[in-house]
């Protein structure tokens, strides 16, 4: 039976909380990635993703126009409101441009340990809705096992055979 330690990749390239989201985007290019575990020291301290980040913009934006629509409603004079637009837009900018990794990263993670088998893995990432679980060993981060490791896994296993005729796939017995 497959284990987490079997298909996890243990080379992780791991960010730290006080990382900035600009540097945190090149690390997401440098290494063609979409997520990295966060450590402070050796411990795990939670996961960013790029939607984490495209979350906490989202958010911003929107509190950001909320707060701009209702300071028109209030001062109801055209300059004044272009004053406050430009105010709150240039306060959401200083605001996104100081936030780190600890601003957006998801702190509660769901890990998985080294000798997990690969099932379970799945199962645990499909009920929670997640795309990577890192694998402890112990408070050591082992390793980390995304979505693509195991689509990999079932695809070098053959565990799908082609359908009969109208293109679908079938497990096979």
């Amino acid at each position: 039976m497959l284990q987490a330690r079997d298909i996890m990749t243990a080379d992780v390239t791991t960010v730290r909380a006080d990382l900035s989201l600009g540097d945190l985007e090149s690390a997401f290019i440098a290494q063609g990635i979409s997520g990295f575990p966060v450590l402070e020291g050796q411990r795990l301290v939670g996961l960013v993703s790029r939607s984490d980040v495209v979350r906490k913009l989202t958010v911003e934006a929107s509190i950001s126009g909320q707060l701009s629509d209702y300071q028109r409603e209030i001062e109801g004079e055209r300059a004044s409101e272009r004053a406050s637009a430009r105010a709150e837009a240039a306060e959401t900018g200083i605001r996104m441009g100081g936030a780190t990794v600890a601003d957006v990263m998801c702190r509660s993670v769901v890990s998985v340990g080294a000798d997990d088998p690969v099932q379970e893995v799945a199962r645990l990432m499909v009920d929670r809705r997640v795309h990577r679980v890192p694998v402890l060993d112990g408070e050591r981060l082992a390793g980390i096992i995304t979505s693509l490791d195991l689509v990999r896994v079932v695809a070098e296993a053959g565990h799908l055979e082609p359908g009969a005729t109208d293109g679908s796939t079938k497990r096979s017995s």
